[in-house]
């Protein structure tokens, strides 16, 4: 695989405000020119299926203690991921099937990098309940090694397919993260800010998930793989052994609606910061 290395923050922004037509960035941005297929088509396909199990009643969270960071726990289930139109990289739609897992509610914050790692790289704006941002992959996995000496939990990135499968709402077809026509009640997107938000001011989604949407985008633990949906084991898929770059997925502050869809994938070299990048956190509380 060869991804050529255009000026990043240039390409990444003109992607996040889909006018992508017009530049020569080579490397994959997340835009979908077509629309997913039709929702009908594919409620009827993971209905008949009997994939998605039911919402949970009572939500489980656990607290780190030392960090702030609160888990819920997501039950495990079948979902069909991607979709069999748009980006060919987002096809095609394929079953998986996930363990239990937990995930943070929020976006990891300021003031926890701050914690982990003694200080923070330059940000949009500083503010210890803002989301971290200008982050690179591999500084997020210094990160945990930190964390996971100093915490009774054991922190790392979701996988891809368990963040689309929590976007979702443990894989219900939804077009974005907890919404099927209209995220602006739990997503900052579209520029409606200019500078990234105060994690958990937008609504969450059922299953208690903030912002997932919009905001800053979320890396992810997968190798990055445009034709990784074509041979992905069933079950608890975790990416290609190896590669080149990794993937976010979410949408961010500036992004338009295309970029905020449950099935878009984006991908960056994991040395690389951007800003409006960001993460949260999967772990497994003691």
């Amino acid at each position: 695989m060869h991804i050529s290395q255009p000026p990043l923050t240039w390409c990444l922004l003109l992607g996040l405000l889909a006018t992508t037509t017009t530049t020569s960035c080579s490397w994959p941005l997340p835009f979908d020119t077509d629309h997913s297929e039709p929702e009908s088509i594919q409620l009827q396909t993971t209905r008949h299926l009997g994939l998605t199990p039911p919402l949970p009643a009572n939500p489980t969270i656990w607290q780190d203690p030392n960090f702030g960071i609160s888990l819920t726990r997501i039950p495990g289930g079948c979902f069909v991921m991607g979709e069999n139109q748009g980006q060919p990289h987002n096809q095609p739609a394929h079953t998986v099937c996930l363990d239990e897992f937990w995930l943070a509610i929020h976006e990891t914050t300021q003031s926890q990098w701050r914690q982990g790692m003694g200080s923070i790289p330059p940000q949009t704006v500083q503010h210890p309940t803002l989301p971290v941002e200008n982050i690179s992959w591999n500084e997020i996995s210094s990160f945990i090694s930190r964390l996971n000496q100093q915490s009774q939990a054991r922190y790392r990135l979701p996988t891809e397919a368990e963040w689309e499968y929590a976007c979702r709402e443990l894989g219900q077809t939804l077009r974005y993260c907890g919404s099927q026509e209209n995220p602006t009640p739990l997503a900052w997107f579209d520029r409606t800010v200019l500078t990234p938000q105060p994690v958990g001011t937008r609504q969450p989604n059922k299953l208690g998930l903030y912002d997932m949407n919009g905001n800053v985008w979320e890396w992810v633990a997968d190798w990055y793989d445009e034709n990784y949906y074509h041979h992905a084991p069933r079950h608890n898929p975790t990416g290609p052994e190896q590669g080149v770059a990794k993937v976010f997925r979410g949408g961010n502050i500036l992004s338009e609606l295309p970029f905020l869809r449950s099935t878009t994938r984006a991908q960056l070299w994991p040395e690389r910061r951007n800003g409006l990048l960001g993460f949260r956190l999967a772990g497994k509380p003691p």
